[in-house]
């Protein structure tokens, strides 16, 4: 039988997998900068096979 991990520790490990960049739209420039700037209205580009590195709405896109 597996070991239950304990609760900080799962959601240590899921936060682990985010990425920790982004591809932002900035001036016109396509820029990578950490997640932790990365603006409401922002435009954030993500291409086939990345993770989502933040949360928001598709406004554009294929693959």
């Amino acid at each position: 039988m597996p070991a239950i991990k304990p609760k900080s520790l799962r959601k240590n490990q899921l936060m682990n997998l985010a990425p920790k960049k982004a591809r932002v739209i900035k001036e016109g420039e396509e820029q990578e900068v950490p997640v932790e700037y990365v603006l409401a209205d922002d435009i954030v580009v993500v291409k086939p096979g990345e993770r989502i590195p933040v949360d928001g709405l598709v406004v554009e896109g294929h693959s």
